[in-house]
């Protein structure tokens, strides 16, 4: 198992505006403007205490908070002042030169809107922008070629470079080298490797050519302009360079085959609507920007308490990013961060999410396999040019054995020659030996013997002549035949001693690749064993896939129809709004004409006092002017108006004691109203008189009104 690290994390705080961002309380503080909008620089305290780019320790509290602050501590710190090379070389050479090595890297850039992610990772927009100001993907792509170029050049090594360019649009995975191919799926291969099926990889061979792509892809990424940023990210960028390295056959040992991914992101920033002044369109993109962004925090803070499940599935970015939090490879996570006393908290949550990522294990490996494929070529190839000089030794040796055989009939007609001069030496031994049997028969007839003598020198003459030549001749010829036949049997035991030489080290190594070769066969027979068996795995996995599927769709054709009737019942729930509002209003009218009225017709309960006093002051004098007319009249006509006059006195006096029929008695006109809120009740004081009404036929037909 491959030695567990950690995620390295980096914070680069943004260079202030001074026309906007005012004076900093900020320890290495630079100057140098942004692209920002004066709305996303409206702060002008630093809410940094400390800022230790040594130590890699900063200390957070807002202007105003009391206590020590808060302490954060990562592995490197940027201040205003770096420079892009500083940033590159601090925080991501070391990832960049894992992926050289065979290990997967990521570089993620993370932070509130404007805060500087988009520069630190590309730089300017503009083509023409100084080399110094060049964001981290163009250096990464930049080292990448050259040290393809000094592998290629000092250890023969084999490596290639493919780009890829895509961006996650409202949870919608587009490649930005095709624009037509929008809404590609992330996929999971059998190994646990996560790609993305369909998107394009272009071979690239120099940094011009990839700038060239970067610009093209530019080009076909989302962006927009908000109070908070002129040139606003909606939309995650994600550069991924494939490496593919074949390293050459040394010493007998099987060359490998080396890949890797770099994986460079460019997060969109996280916005506060209230800020950003964002709305329709741009309002849904801050929304799923806002939901990647949170799912991403759920993923570090689950890998970070090493919870049993990580939520991956909850977002494409979270899903496309899965090797590079806690899987294999080697990360790192630059977050940016804004000048200012950060008001709504951007910086702090910022700080809390790197905080934790710091906290998130990773365990990279080097993705290392052998090259069968290559191996196979070589071996085939190998084989063929073994074949190739074994016909070739057969073709010499057959021409050997055909000028063997040229010479063996040269010998044989040597042979034959031989035998025809021998045939012809014996013909003339056999004419000497009659001439010589000729001359003994003659020699009797000489004398002397002379002419014999003569004829025998003569003879013997003539034959010793023709014997030399034919001596001489046979003796020449032989050595002809012998040399001859000595160099072409030494050619040929030369030629079959070396052909038998090559034959037995061709032979030798035909066997040793021979070996190799169904060693090859063997563990490529494995593999494809394993690839079935991985492929029914995976259509296994497929049909569950698909049933889960089958599952979502149903779920989702629920909350389908459970959203259209919740839409129903939320219009039916406006129309009764809209009628309650209009009914809330008619009644609101009432109540103001009510209330104007109750203005108009109620008064204080002081005045009802004082005129219930006048009311009683009033009603005693007319008892006691009674009293006094009763006593003035004669005495019998005293008691004949007497008692319907004191009816109408008691009934003055006490109301409640009225009897009678409807109307009977003298009513006052006075009716007292609850108040709320334990306020003084209202008095009502009906139109301003008294009235006095018969309480019988006894008491009089005629009505007594005293006006107030």
């Amino acid at each position: 198992m491959a030695p567990s690290d950690t995620v390295k994390v980096f914070a680069r705080l943004r260079p202030s505006n001074p026309e906007a961002d005012g004076p900093e309380d900020v320890e290495g503080g630079g100057g140098g403007g942004t692209f920002l909008t004066p709305a996303a620089l409206e702060d002008s305290d630093g809410c940094f205490q400390a800022f230790d780019c040594t130590s890699g320790e900063l200390v957070y509290q807002k202007p105003g908070d009391g206590g020590d602050g808060m302490t954060f501590r990562f592995d490197g710190l940027f201040g205003a002042g770096a420079t892009q090379g500083e940033v590159y070389q601090g925080a991501a050479r070391t990832i960049v030169d894992g992926v050289l090595q065979g290990y997967n890297g990521a570089i993620l850039a993370y932070g509130q809107t404007g805060s500087g992610k988009t520069f630190s990772m590309r730089g300017p927009e503009a083509s023409t922008a100084p080399e110094s100001e060049i964001g981290a993907i163009p250096r990464a792509l930049s080292h990448l070629l050259e040290e393809r170029e000094r592998l290629s050049k000092e250890e023969n090594v084999d490596v290639s470079l493919c780009v890829s360019y895509l961006q996650i649009y409202c949870e919608i995975l587009q490649d930005l080298l095709a624009p037509a191919s929008t809404n590609l799926s992330v996929r999971e291969a059998t190994d646990g490797r996560v790609y993305v099926q369909g998107l394009s990889r272009v071979p690239v061979h120099s940094i011009n050519q990839c700038m060239e792509i970067l610009r093209e892809g530019d080009n076909h990424r989302t962006v927009a302009f908000t109070n908070l940023n002129a040139a606003s990210s909606r939309s995650h960028a994600a550069v991924i360079v494939h490496l593919e390295r074949r390293e050459p056959t040394v010493g007998g040992e099987r060359g490998m085959l080396v890949t890797s991914t770099l994986t460079m992101v460019d997060l969109a920033g996280s916005e506060r609507v209230k800020r950003s002044g964002v709305q329709y369109q741009k309002l849904e993109e801050s929304k799923a920007i806002n939901l990647s962004l949170s799912s991403l925090g759920n993923c570090v803070s689950a890998l970070a308490h090493e919870r049993s499940h990580i939520p991956y599935r909850d977002s494409k970015l979270t899903r496309l990013l899965s090797q590079s939090l806690g899987g294999n490879a080697r990360t790192a996570i630059l977050v940016t961060l804004s000048p200012g006393n950060d008001l709504t908290s951007e910086n702090l949550s910022t700080l809390r999410f790197a905080q934790r990522a710091s906290r998130v294990k990773v365990s990279a490996v080097r993705n290392e396999t052998v090259d069968y494929a290559t191996l196979y070529q070589k071996a085939q190839a190998e084989v063929d040019r073994k074949d190739d000089s074994i016909h070739a030794l057969e073709l010499e040796v057959a021409k050997l054995k055909s000028q063997l055989t040229e010479c063996k009939a040269e010998r044989d007609a040597a042979v034959d020659k031989k035998t025809a001069a021998e045939a012809k030496f014996q013909s003339a031994e056999a004419g000497y030996a009659a001439s010589l049997n000729a001359l003994q028969q003659t020699s009797g007839e000489d004398a002397d013997g002379s002419r014999a003598v003569a004829a025998i020198e003569s003879v013997n003459e003539k034959w010793r002549s023709e014997i030399d030549t034919l001596q001489k001749q046979h003796e020449a010829q032989l050595a002809e035949l012998r040399q001859r036949m000595e160099k072409q049997i030494h050619a040929y035991k030369s030629a079959a001693a070396e052909a038998s030489q090559e034959h037995a080290v061709a032979e030798g190594e035909l066997t040793h690749e021979r070996e190799g070769y169904l060693e090859t066969l063997t563990k490529y027979r494995e593999c494809r064993e394993q690839l079935q068996q991985s492929e029914k795995e995976s259509a296994a996995r497929i049909s569950e896939l698909l049933v889960e599927k089958a599952d979502y769709e149903a779920k989702e054709a629920e909350l389908v129809e459970a959203l259209e009737s919740a839409r129903k019942t939320a219009d039916i729930s406006l129309g009764k709004a809209s009628d309650m509002a209009e009914r809330v209003e008619s009644l609101e009218s009432v109540h103001r004409e009510q209330a104007s009225q109750i203005s108009r017709d109620y008064v204080s309960r002081e005045h009802v006092e004082a005129m219930e006093r006048l009311f009683k002051e009033t009603v005693e004098r007319l008892t006691n002017r009674l009293e006094q007319l009763e006593e003035n009249v004669p005495d019998r006509q005293r008691g004949r108006g007497s008692e319907g006059t004191r009816k109408i006195l008691s009934s003055i006096e006490d109301p409640r004691a009225a009897a009678g029929g409807a109307g009977g008695g003298i009513r006052r006109g006075v009716r007292v109203e609850p108040g709320g809120g334990g306020a003084a009740r209202g008095i009502r004081i009906e139109p301003g008189r008294l009235r006095a009404g018969g309480g019988g036929r006894g008491a009089g037909a005629a009505d007594r009104r005293r006006n107030f």
